[in-house]
């Protein structure tokens, strides 16, 4: 039955196996390009994978599905049927272990491997992926499932893993000449090998056997071997490498369905593509194309049709060219002039001095010192039992839910009045409406399954939109991504935001909480030797990681967001001079006392001894655990999911010597708005 379905030529496949290396090899030489294709650099010369090479290779249907209804599902007859405690949710691995215990109904066990065939070849992803619901819908129809363009949802899912910026990131994790960053393969990345093979012939007769009779190509290929990373490189560096930049169809596939459907153009265009690092070497010599080579079926490159004229086509081509210009300068004018407008606000409001500031310098002591401060008293709970001492206060008491005048160190006595700040925090929930426009049109046509290139990982478009739903949770990805931005944004404008302080990322308090459990571990031992702390976690004390991180030496405040009993947000800031951790809790009857104190003691008995062993380097500095301070007069959320959001803005809000009340709940669908805006568009306002 297989045999007969639309994926019948992948039942057919010789055998073959992915060389991840050699695919690898590939991304570190991908190149840039706005089409959706995929063209990489070998030596001087480039190749194009597209769709055309994509179904040359697979002989998959990648006709339009724009007519095919991609939703529902969760009522359907098999989900009911197999999958009646999934609650909607229903991952890969879920469907394999239905497909094993489906011995009765063979038809339904034909339609769940199908499903498989799309989760685990086509569409591959992790193994906890969910699948989508409406792929159940369809496979009981199985006409319809047969006439569904798998072919083009494959390449175009392939081709946005191929396309994400990894050959950037792939070079700079080099060390020893091998790259040391990990991620996954998704899609259907044998379709790329195959297409190497064919594109550069070399790398086909090296390490695989080709047949002449496949039709279509991937049906012709035979590779068992397991290659290395530098067998293919000897390959790809070769002096005299033959490279094909295209694959053009032999007579026999231009009768074939799949290549009568999808009306490609041979005609050779121009990529408008850059080396992805800013190389523009032009191609050496004319194009070349690949004819199915080592086949007896060679035949000449189809002609190319003129059925218009000349003319005609080239003032169709400029006015396309015209109007996409005015609509990118149209766009820069608007994200300029909202620029300007945001430096005018901030200078107005005394956020922007023109004079040198103490922020001038990459590295500085900033303090905030209060002008005439009231006498308010400070709400806070003390970690440990400790409670403050009656009447004392610390500048970080005075700093945070309190609506006191201060001035900036070394600015000639101009500050910020608190009706000011209030002012300017309302103004900070407008988003660039370029940025907002490109929101829009993404939502647009995101699916659920889409990849979203951020600037660490990429994430699920879902992901994404939870973001945006006023209910949603944020991940860790998110929160990260974020933290990430406000570091960036704060290395570009050090007049705004302070600077002797470092925002760490999600992974921090885990690896503390690691490096604790091993402690204990240690002291407990017979053995005598000094506790050595884990390599990962040291280059968060010398500002190797998270990126764009800081020495501590150089740092009076640590910021990092913690996820305690599995799901719920807060931020801390660190002094490492008063040796005091302040909690920012959004919620603060979430997480009881004892789980409380639980989750804060790794942080209490780990740094202080980071700070003695790798930043102090002073025996007589003290061990002695940090205290944490809940505070009490903070903002609260109004549902079940926004501690994310307020995490994030608690961080920001100390980062820029901000009053943490000015975040308002009523402030957050904006914010979570204009957040999302600007992760899709890697950039951050001041």
């Amino acid at each position: 039955m297989f045999e007969t379905s639309c994926f019948g030529p992948l039942l057919k496949l010789r055998k073959i196996k992915l060389a991840s290396q050699l695919v690898h090899q590939l991304l570190m030489r991908s190149m840039k390009t706005k089409k959706e294709e995929a063209w990489f650099k070998i030596g001087n010369k480039r190749a194009r994978f597209g769709l055309q090479e994509f179904v040359l290779v697979t002989g998959l249907n990648a006709t339009s599905s724009e007519n095919v209804e991609m939703s529902g599902g969760a009522d359907c007859r098999i989900v009911k049927d197999h999958f009646k405690k999934s609650g909607g949710k229903i991952m890969k691995g879920d469907v394999y272990e239905a497909f094993k215990r489906c011995k009765r109904n063979q038809t339904d066990k034909y339609k769940l491997g199908l499903i498989i065939i799309l989760a685990y070849v086509l569409l591959a992803t992790e193994e906890n992926t969910l699948i989508e619901l409406w792929w159940y819908e369809l496979v009981d129809d199985l006409d319809l499932f047969d006439k569904f363009p798998w072919g083009k949802m494959s390449y175009d899912y392939t081709i946005r893993i191929v396309k994400r910026d990894m050959g950037d990131k792939l070079r700079n994790s080099l060390k020893e000449g091998e790259s040391r960053c990990r991620y996954s393969l998704h899609g259907f990345p044998l379709a790329i090998m195959i297409w190497a093979f064919e594109a550069i012939p070399n790398l086909g007769k090296k390490f695989a056997k080709k047949y002449c009779d496949g039709i279509p190509r991937m049906l012709g290929w035979e590779q068992p071997k397991r290659l290395t990373s530098s067998d293919v490189v000897t390959v790809l560096e070769s002096k005299e490498l033959e490279v094909m930049s295209t694959l053009i169809p032999i007579e026999v596939e231009l009768q074939e369905v799949y290549w009568k459907e999808l009306t490609p153009c041979v005609q050779e265009e121009d990529t408008d593509s850059e080396d992805s690092k800013g190389d523009d070497t032009e191609h050496g010599g004319e194009p070349s194309h690949s004819f199915h080579q080592h086949s007896p079926r060679v035949s000449e490159p189809p002609p190319v049709r003129h059925d218009h004229n000349i003319a005609d086509v080239v003032r169709m081509e400029m006015e396309k060219l015209e109007e996409r210009l005015l609509g990118v300068i149209s766009k820069r004018l608007d994200r300029m002039e909202y620029k300007i407008d945001s430096l005018v606000e901030m200078a107005a409001v005394g956020r922007f001095h023109s004079t040198t500031s103490a922020y001038d310098s990459p590295i500085h002591n900033t303090t905030n010192v209060p002008v005439s401060p009231p006498e308010v008293k400070i709400k806070e709970e003390a970690g440990d039992g400790e409670e403050l001492a009656g009447g004392e206060k610390s500048a970080e008491d005075e700093n945070v839910g309190n609506e006191t005048e201060f001035v900036e160190k070394g600015m000639s006595g101009d500050f910020c009045m608190p009706e000011k700040l209030e002012e300017d925090e309302n103004k900070s929930t407008k988003v660039d409406p370029s940025k907002v426009d490109d929101l829009t049109k993404w939502m647009e046509a995101a699916s659920t399954s889409d990849l979203v290139p951020l600037h660490h990982c990429d994430v699920e478009a879902k992901t994404l939109l939870d973001l945006l739903n006023k209910d949603g949770w944020l991940t860790g990805e998110i929160v990260n991504e974020a933290l990430y931005h406000i570091r960036d944004r704060a290395l570009k404008f050090p007049n705004l935001f302070q600077q002797d302080c470092c925002i760490l990322d999600c992974y921090f308090c885990q690896f503390v909480q690691s490096a604790h459990g091993e402690w204990q571990i240690h002291a407990q031992s017979p053995m005598k030797e000094e506790f050595k702390f884990s390599k990962s976690l040291l280059k968060y004390v010398d500002g190797s990681i998270p990126e764009l991180g800081k020495c501590w030496k150089d740092c009076r405040y640590l910021y990092a967001p913690c996820c305690a009993i599995g799901s719920h947000w807060f931020a801390v800031k660190i002094d490492l001079e008063d040796r005091t951790i302040f909690i920012f809790d959004s919620l603060k009857s979430h997480v009881r006392k004892a789980e409380l104190e639980a989750f804060m003691k790794p942080l209490q008995v780990v740094i202080p001894m980071l700070m003695k062993l790798h930043v102090k380097c002073d025996d007589s500095y003290s061990t002695e655990k940090f205290k944490f301070v809940k505070m009490k007069e903070v903002p609260q959320q109004h549902n079940g999911s926004d501690c994310g959001i307020f995490t994030i803005k608690y961080i920001e809000f100390l980062q820029a010597n901000m009053d943490v009340c000015a975040i308002q709940p009523e402030y957050i669908p904006m914010w979570r708005k204009k957040l999302a805006a600007e992760l899709l568009a890697w950039h951050f306002e001041p």
